[in-house]
């Protein structure tokens, strides 16, 4: 019989590749397959925002990220060859307030760099075939290269999982009628390239994504007589712009095309016993905000400490549960908010259209407004506070279950953040946290004169529990 393993990865595309890693710093050996012979060799998903940036800083990726990214700090919206309204991303509360923008083969190869250092590599060419059994204390899958035993399975092997299909998991949802084609080009336009620009035409919609050696021009033309057939070429891109962008713009040969219809649905579940659904596998929308690859990064990321956790007999296997509470109504959250603008920037009607234009031109001018929005894109807004495993508390303006940004963990425990002083002492013999003072940390004004307060912070970066009651987050810790 084949030596069990702690967790098998099924899919080495981003999403688990990051489960990987984070597995592999949290001390848990892994192993990750896939059914492809090599890595992504095209860009595909280009967008990673702030909270992906923040969690990736734990296992010391955003580094390397943004050295092959560009970084955009603005949006601006077009209608008419004429712009209507712009995003400023640098109001977004994080130390990435941005959106870095990387091919998606960058993003791969430098997550298989930084496995290959800590000596796992990608087995590739194996195929999942079934589940041969789920048991107490392990699971059994078949596969093309012989039988494999692990204790957890993550599957991570997208939309058409068949893992999710062998588990029964209903993935709920429809094919929305939006054709989409891209290219990937380099360009010259007489208007700067840096922000990220948007043209919300009658018959299409156009989105243009900077990258360091090239352009992403994505356009949505379902509803175009001209354009629906067309092929993603250069010729084709020339026109729509052409149409719906201002100024002259100079689109030099293709390195990658693609053309694509979009599905919205959802996993009824995120858990099968032992198997777990994260990215593709649990979710897929429309690619408007380019939030899919984000959302999947931060589904593995949430749910590998807590596998650690689980592993290493810290916490009982209830803790996993948290894991479709927490993640699941962010997909939801993330897909209904997504559904809504396509529907809205795609529509048919040339009124919906006018009022679009008009409230977007108005509402963007307010500050509170631009706020929210970049907050939403940022993926900075989502919090646990509904979570088993979250605590009732209030840090100032943070509620147990928001993340905390002000602070990086870098060890797999839990953080305390001490504002008493005297936490460490207390906790010398306990290794489930690292104690951490709050005034050795860079704090906003109001957060540094809570003298009477401990904040514990969950190895992902949220809060887990507040109190004045040490007492209190003895009892939180025990309870995991």
């Amino acid at each position: 019989m084949p030596d069990q393993i702690p967790v098998l990865i099924v899919g080495a595309g981003p999403v688990g590749l990051t489960a990987a890693a984070f597995l592999t710093h949290y001390g848990v050996p892994v192993r990750i397959i896939d059914k492809k012979l090599e890595a992504t060799q095209t860009s595909n998903a280009v967008a990673i925002h702030a909270r992906t940036m923040e969690l990736l800083e734990i296992i010391g990726l955003s580094e390397s990220l943004l050295s092959v990214g560009h970084l955009v700090k603005a949006s601006h919206v077009y209608s008419n060859r004429k712009k209507v309204a712009s995003l400023d991303f640098s109001n977004i509360e994080s130390r990435y307030p941005f959106v870095c923008c990387v091919p998606q083969c960058e993003t791969e190869r430098l997550l298989i760099e930084h496995l290959e250092h800590q000596g796992v590599e990608v087995e590739r060419g194996i195929t999942i075939e079934h589940r041969l059994s789920d048991a107490e204390q392990g699971i059994t899958l078949s596969s093309s290269h012989g039988d494999i035993q692990a204790q957890w399975v993550l599957a991570c092997d997208g939309y058409h999982s068949v893992l999710r299909d062998d588990c029964h998991v209903p993935y709920v949802g429809e094919d929305l009628k939006f054709k989409f084609i891209m290219i990937d080009a380099p360009l010259e336009w007489d208007h700067p390239l840096d922000p990220m620009s948007i043209a919300l035409g009658a018959t299409c919609t156009l989105a243009l994504f900077p990258m360091q050696h090239s352009v992403r021009l994505l356009a949505e033309v379902s509803r175009s007589s001209d354009f629906k057939e067309a092929e993603p070429t250069q010729a084709t891109f020339s026109a729509i712009v052409e149409r719906y962008l201002p100024g002259k713009m100079l689109i030099k040969e293709p390195l990658w095309a693609s053309q694509f219809w979009i599905h919205e649905r959802l996993a009824e579940q995120y858990r099968d016993h032992r198997v777990f659904f994260a990215g593709d596998a649990a979710h897929v929308h429309s690619p408007l905000g380019g939030q899919g690859m984000n959302t999947g990064i931060q589904d593995v990321i949430n749910l590998c400490w807590k596998l650690a956790y689980v592993i290493k007999q810290q916490a009982s296997e209830d803790v996993l549960n948290s894991y479709q509470e927490e993640r699941r109504p962010v997909a939801q959250a993330v897909l209904s908010a997504t559904t809504r603008l396509s529907k809205i920037a795609f529509s048919h009607s040339a009124i919906i259209r006018g009022l679009r234009n008009v409230v977007l031109s108005c509402v963007t001018r307010l500050p509170a407004v631009q706020r929210k929005i970049t907050a939403a894109m940022s993926q900075t807004v989502y919090r646990y506070c509904n979570s088993s495993i979250v605590a009732e508390g209030r840090l100032a303006h943070l509620q147990a279950g928001s993340r905390f940004p002000y602070w990086t963990p870098s060890e797999w425990q839990h953080g305390l953040i001490d504002y008493v002083g005297n936490a460490k002492e207390m906790f010398k013999d306990d290794d489930r946290l690292t104690v951490i003072p709050a005034d050795s940390l860079e704090l906003p004004k109001a957060l540094v004169h809570l003298s009477n307060q401990y904040c514990l912070v969950r190895p992902d970066g949220y809060i887990g529990c507040v109190s004045h009651d040490i007492g209190r987050i003895r009892a939180y810790l025990d309870q995991l």
